[in-house]
């Protein structure tokens, strides 16, 4: 749990939650959600649930729908001090309480600022069904992070959700590559497939930008048979 927060935390306020690849939300399991909370505020996120004070965030994130731009980049304190909150200077990140899920509420979408959703579920499809809907909100073909080492888990939340990069137990900044936490391609562009209106889905390399002849001779063997080719 402390692992996961950290690297939660870690994955939002990078470079005060500009990178795309930042974590945009905590989506825990409702028996979890005390001792995740704990963790967060150990990591150095600023815990908000009293809705009185979401409600501010929200207003200072948001006028008539859009991200303001005052606030991209800038750090959770002086985004607190915006929405006339008085927290530590040195906080990471905020987090907020919501139980919403994509369009239902703003605080769902892409944030670009060290601002972090945390909601609950009762059961781990629900949880998953949560992330797809922020996803198609702001995010479809991008990246998802699962801190999980159960690999039915995984592998469902793989199938289900509408990303080119599932993340596990890493910090969401590590879709980039470079080696330090996944073997993904080095790159500052990321390929979000057709859920994104990309061409690719994978992460943008210097492969991509080539153009390639392929030298394609007649092959030797027999070609497969119409029984080959669609038996199960």
């Amino acid at each position: 749990m402390d692992l996961a927060a950290q690297f939660i935390v870690m994955g939002r306020s990078f470079d005060n939650g500009v990178i795309c690849t930042c974590n945009q939300s905590a989506i825990v399991h409702k028996s979890k959600k005390e001792d995740m909370i704990k963790a967060l505020q150990k990591s150095g996120a600023y815990y908000i649930e009293n809705p009185a004070e979401v409600d501010k965030v929200r207003n200072a994130l948001f006028k008539d729908g859009r991200l303001q731009a005052d606030i991209i980049g800038k750090s959770a304190y002086d985004i607190a001090r915006k929405a006339g909150l008085d927290i530590p200077k040195e906080t990471s990140a905020l987090v907020v309480l919501t139980e919403s899920k994509g369009k239902e509420d703003l605080l769902c979408c892409e944030k670009l600022c060290p601002v972090l959703i945390l909601t609950s579920y009762d059961e781990f499809k629900e949880g998953v069904e949560i992330a797809k809907a922020n996803l198609l909100y702001q995010g479809a073909g991008h990246t998802a992070v699962i801190h999980s080492n159960d690999k039915e888990k995984i592998e469902y939340a793989a199938v289900e959700l509408p990303v080119g990069r599932l993340l596990v137990n890493v910090p969401g900044i590590a879709a980039g590559g470079g080696g330090l936490f996944t073997n993904l391609n080095p790159t500052p562009s990321l390929g979000c497939g057709s859920w994104g209106g990309n061409s690719i889905s994978e992460n943008l390399t210097y492969e991509h930008l080539l153009n390639i002849a392929t030298v394609a001779y007649p092959r030797k063997d027999a070609p497969p048979t119409d029984e080959e080719i669609w038996a199960e």
